[in-house]
């Protein structure tokens, strides 16, 4: 069904919204298995995260998302990360997230690092 392997993948975060809570330093580390996939995350303002999920089509990805921020916080939510790839062959995701406790909204962009 999909087109994309982040099995053992890095990605930081590009871009943000201006309440989201990712950034330049946080480091996601991708795991995946056939549809399903998970990830660990930390750096920023995030001590640490993880998220899973399942790609619902060849380029979609739907997961749910949790994690303790630097002021003792537990945050969640859910996301819907359609994939790309960039001129150099490296992943890109497009994420458009919402926050569990406020409904707030935001968009985000990740791109493969090394």
């Amino acid at each position: 069904m999909n087109t994309f392997n982040v099995d053992g993948k890095k990605f930081t975060a590009l871009l943000n919204s201006s309440h989201g809570q990712v950034n330049q330093e946080t480091i996601f580390t991708y795991k995946q298995r056939g549809e399903y996939i998970w990830a660990t995350y930390h750096g920023g303002e995030i001590r640490i995260g993880t998220l899973s999920g399942k790609f619902v089509s060849h380029n979609v990805m739907h997961f749910h998302y949790g994690h303790w921020d630097v002021e003792d916080e537990y945050r969640s939510g859910t996301c819907r990360s359609t994939l790309s790839r960039q001129e150099d062959g490296r992943i890109r995701i497009q994420e458009d997230w919402v926050w569990n406790d406020d409904s707030k909204r935001g968009n985000s962009l990740l791109i493969e690092i090394d």
